[in-house]
């Protein structure tokens, strides 16, 4: 039958029943609730991005190098100015308590007393300019005739340098780095217990006050001491390697000849 409400002569549509639009009215949230979903990833995935490059903004992602930085010390916390142990002695001889080829277990039949041991300090050069950081060694011998322990810790140890014009104090190595713990050694007759100090090359006061300086030149003493036991003293001398050389003195012209008569 013919509608005359359709002019243009084309089938009309029916309409679709009510649940077919509520089902698309569902997709078109859903498929919503997705892209908006897609674009928070996106900017969280962005951000975690960013914090894990350190956020620098520097491009390259993981490739990127990490930044390290230096710090420049002081000569108060360059050198630790503690004694350590040196397993070789100045005179190139393993030291025997730490040669892993003695068989021989070392059983002390008492301490060791202070006529049965002897300190001497030693240098690694005669000379060192100013600046230089100068290697000193302390070496304990048993010079008695049973083996016996001995507590030879940095804090029974003392390291001075004083000047040999006037005997003033310049350095000691309790000042800036207090020495605590024990080391005890077991010496057999004749070993050797030697240890090393690097000094920083400057000058310091009890308690570590005031500003270091680097020492100036001049003949310098090094004494070692060892609990009550005391090294012969060593001396060493500083120069500045930037000073000009001394003229040389002239010559005295020899005297004229008397004339003969």
């Amino acid at each position: 039958m013919h509608d005359p409400r359709n002019s243009s002569g084309r089938p009309r549509r029916l309409p679709h029943p009510p649940g077919v639009y509520r089902r698309r009215r569902v997709a078109a949230v859903v498929i919503l609730l997705v892209l908006i979903a897609g674009v928070v990833a996106g900017v969280l995935f962005g951000v975690r991005a960013i914090a894990g490059s350190g956020g620098d903004g520097v491009a390259g992602g993981t490739d990127a190098q990490p930044v390290t930085t230096s710090v420049t010390a002081t000569p108060r916390e360059t050198a630790s100015e503690l004694p350590e142990r040196d397993t070789d002695d100045d005179d190139g001889n393993e030291d025997s308590d730490l040669d892993d080829d003695d068989e021989e277990v070392k059983i002390a039949e008492g301490p060791c007393t202070d006529s049965g041991l002897t300190v001497r300090a030693t240098i690694d050069r005669a000379e060192y300019p100013i600046g230089d950081q100068p290697r000193f060694g302390v070496v304990v011998t048993n010079i008695g005739d049973t083996t016996c322990a001995r507590d030879l810790g940095a804090a029974v140890q003392q390291i001075a340098v004083r000047t040999v014009d006037g005997d003033r104090r310049v350095w000691v190595n309790t000042d800036c780095s207090p020495a605590t713990g024990r080391d005890v050694w077991t010496l057999a007759p004749g070993d050797q217990a030697a240890f090393a100090i690097t000094w920083s090359g400057t000058g310091s006061a009890p308690g570590c006050f005031g500003p270091r300086e680097p020492v100036g030149p001049g003949v310098y003493r090094l004494v070692a001491q060892v609990g009550e036991i005391s090294a012969e003293p060593v001396e060493f001398a500083i120069f500045d390697p930037h000073a000009p050389e001394p003229e040389p003195e002239p010559t005295p012209e020899p005297s004229p000849a008397p004339e003969g008569e």
